[in-house]
């Protein structure tokens, strides 16, 4: 904490801080000073009620968005201190299958899911155009004929037929494909899982289960009862397709803003009550006030005319309901002027907050990612020590006096730039009869005579040898 006062207390027992200081940090300092925070002066408390709520909001988000990532003490049983082998397996499977950015085989993988989930999207979209459908094969007893007619001719020209469409068969193996892929990938997920219960209530793995409902009934009744595929039931079937729409929100593992843009609605439900509170009371206003003003044949009642109200609100404008009379330009006008007003007012916060967890995501992330890193290169060092040492005694057990050679040499080369350093920090002068002795009797000494003078000043080279 800086030295500098980052409080100020007035006669009036009332305190008032810098904007420049953190929340966290004027907390710390109240605590310390034993000053309670309804003692903070209004111009002071916005930015330190918004410091709190940032703070807790943004612990909260670290919380949800680890909360498919358990940490290792999930993989632990009591007592133990490191994961057996079998739970390593089990660990870095369902990293690979959860966290894109952990390794090369998460990514391969998600790109693999991610080509499934947008196959089977299309497939769900396609299923509906004409170029993707075929006829079926007509059924004898379908066809009806004219009693009535008087000729042949005539008979054959009132044949009528129920023939109906079906979906390709391409497509059809297309979804069997996918099916197959997704039930495999939901098993495996869910046998890799530490925490299977929390896993079945994730709201990701109730829109799994929803998106292969209606595939695993229609896939079944194809199977089991193929000669009743126009039955009113299987109808129901079809629409219940509808669910595999669900699947679209596998993209928000791939992709974090998509899954940042769902919890930023799911955290500002105040926000978007506020909102709806708002259209709702200018819905039932102007609704009520165009019914009376305008024409009863375009408005014919206050529920057609909320319809209209809220279009106008939400400057969308079908153009299907219009104001005729004067009156009612009056109140259209103010209908699109407190819509806009009341959309610029609330829309902002919503902004705000998918900012605010967008930008900590991409930092969490970030940080995340540096983390292994040093992680990484840390344990590289470490393994390329091992090796090193491994060799060097190795080494030694084959051959110890070469090891012990080497060894001594470095200890020479070690003496000699000492020497060195200290002939060279001493003061010479020039022209020195005992300095020029001591130079000459130095580089005259042989390779013995320095072996016997290490041997007499390192007792480590002695011991060595």
């Amino acid at each position: 904490m800086s030295s500098a006062p980052s409080l100020t207390t007035s006669a009036a027992e009332s305190s008032i801080f810098p904007q420049k200081y953190c929340g966290p940090a004027v907390k710390a300092e109240l605590e310390y000073w034993g000053i309670e925070e309804d003692e903070i002066e209004e111009c002071c408390w916005t930015n330190y009620s918004a410091w709190t709520s940032t703070l807790e909001a943004l612990k909260k988000l670290e919380r949800d968005r680890k909360v498919h990532m358990p940490g290792e003490e999930h993989w632990l049983r009591p007592g133990e201190t490191t994961p057996s082998k079998l739970r390593q397996i089990r660990m870095n499977g369902w990293e690979v299958m959860n966290s894109p950015q952990s390794s090369i085989t998460a990514k391969i993988y998600s790109y693999i899911s991610l080509t499934f989930v947008v196959i089977s999207i299309f497939s769900f979209i396609a299923q509906t155009h004409e170029l993707f459908r075929v006829p079926l094969d007509p059924d004898p007893g379908a066809m009806v004929a004219n009693s009535s007619a008087t000729n042949a001719t005539a008979q054959a020209s009132n044949v009528t037929s129920t023939v109906k469409d079906d979906v390709h068969p391409a497509l059809l193996y297309t979804d069997l494909i996918c099916l197959i892929f997704f039930i495999s990938e939901f098993v495996l997920r869910f046998t890799l899982s530490p925490r299977k219960c929390k896993l079945l209530m994730l709201p990701m793995t109730v829109f799994e289960l929803l998106a292969l409902l209606p595939d695993l009934i229609e896939f079944s009744v194809r199977i089991f009862h193929p000669s009743n595929r126009d039955m009113p039931a299987v109808d129901v079937i079809t629409f219940l397709r509808l669910l595999r729409v669900f699947r679209i929100f596998r993209l928000m593992r791939h992709f974090p803003g998509l899954w940042i843009l769902f919890y930023t609605l799911k955290a500002s439900v105040k926000e978007l009550l506020l909102l709806l509170m708002f259209l709702c009371v200018g819905m039932l206003l102007f609704a009520s006030l165009i019914y009376y003003a305008d024409d009863r044949k375009l408005f014919t009642s206050i529920p057609m005319a909320c319809w209209w109200a809220v279009i106008t609100m939400t400057t969308v404008g079908y153009g299907d309901m219009y104001p005729t009379t004067k009156w009612g330009y009056v109140v259209g006008s103010l209908t699109a002027i407190c819509g806009v007003l009341v959309i610029g007012f609330t829309v902002p916060v919503l902004v705000n907050n998918f900012i605010l967890y967008y930008q900590h995501t991409q930092c969490a992330i970030n940080r995340e990612e540096s983390k292994k890193k040093r992680t990484k290169t840390k344990l590289d060092f470490q393994h390329a020590k091992a090796i090193k040492d491994e060799v060097e005694k190795q080494r030694e057990k084959e051959n110890p006096n070469v090891l012990k050679m080497e060894r001594l040499r470095k200890l020479h080369l070690q003496h000699d730039i000492g020497t060195s350093s200290k002939d060279a920090d001493s003061p010479k002068e020039n022209g020195s009869g005992k300095e020029c002795k001591r130079e000459n009797d130095f580089n005259s000494n042989t390779h013995d005579s320095s072996y016997t003078s290490e041997k007499d000043t390192n007792p480590e080279a002695v011991s060595l040898l």
